[in-house]
């Protein structure tokens, strides 16, 4: 459902750029997106889908579906966050259980040593303690 939208949204914006600038309004717009690098970084990540979907099967997750969590239940973020893909991707490794006491301890290690991904209980984060004092205390 949520590709659909998406593909069809590319579709209407085509079809908009068609009706005020014509044939060559379109193949600039093409080659416009091109340029700006989102296809090839699109392309890698759609490549690293389907090659996991293969080897993951149904414990893939589908990369426009919106998976709802509930917030009450997060207890740890990942540190440093994943970046820059459109797509879901799996990363082989121990990340998910290399577990710290606090964020603090993160920012200490985080060039001295070899892995290079942590779990960080949550509430220990600064932003995340900024907008509990903002929407649950009212600090402005």
């Amino acid at each position: 459902m949520v590709y659909n939208e998406i593909k069809n949204s590319y579709y209407r914006k085509i079809k908009k750029v068609y009706k005020e600038n014509g044939f060559k309004g379109v193949l600039r717009y093409l080659l416009d997106y091109f340029e700006e690098g989102n296809f090839k970084s699109n392309l890698i990540a759609l490549y690293r889908y389907i090659k996991d979907k293969l080897r993951y099967r149904r414990a893939m997750p589908h990369p426009l579906k919106i998976i709802e969590i509930n917030p009450n239940k997060v207890e740890y973020m990942q540190k440093p966050r994943f970046k820059g893909s459109l797509f879901t991707y799996s990363l082989s490794g121990n990340w998910d259980k290399n577990k710290l006491e606090d964020y603090s301890e993160y920012k200490e290690i985080r060039n001295k040593t070899k892995e290079n991904r942590f779990l960080v209980p949550i509430e220990t984060y600064s932003k995340y303690k900024n907008f509990k004092k903002h929407f649950v205390d009212g600090v402005p």
